[in-house]
């Protein structure tokens, strides 16, 4: 396994710095990073969205799955490191979500491990810890 580097795995109520989280994956050794930015759609599940919460409460487990996650993308593929940078809090249409950023020598294994983490995010993670507001349909004006 590769070793941990600070902050590889963060939750913020802070809006994503996508060029410093890309920055943090840069190093002399991997010719590839792959990455994953996620936004607050304006429609889910056919409705309108108002906005999604991602509670405080139970970040320390949303934290410790995450970086679950990471250490299993490390041992699993052939890559340098994996960031992921999840918003939490109050989040509108527009907003971002989540960061996912794999740094490796090549490709493959950079977008492999890229879609391996966000597809457990949103299976594992996600699920039953995201709240969705959706639009009234009734227009009282």
């Amino acid at each position: 396994m590769k070793p941990e580097k600070e902050k590889m795995v963060e939750l913020t109520e802070d809006k994503i710095d996508l060029a410093g989280a890309m920055e943090r994956l840069k190093s002399p050794e991997i010719g590839a990073i792959a990455s994953y930015f996620g936004s607050v759609r304006n429609t889910s599940k056919g409705k309108n969205t108002a906005s999604l919460t991602y509670p405080g409460e139970g970040s320390s487990l949303v934290l410790e799955k995450m970086k679950e996650l990471r250490k299993n993308a490390l041992n699993k593929y052939d890559i340098r490191d994996a960031m992921m940078i999840q918003r939490i809090g109050y989040l509108k249409p527009g907003d971002n979500i989540l960061f996912v950023g794999i740094s490796a020598a090549t490709r493959t294994p950079a977008f492999e491990a890229c879609s391996y983490i966000i597809d457990r995010i949103k299976a594992e993670v996600h699920p039953g810890w995201k709240k969705e507001k959706f639009q009234s349909s009734v227009d009282l004006t």
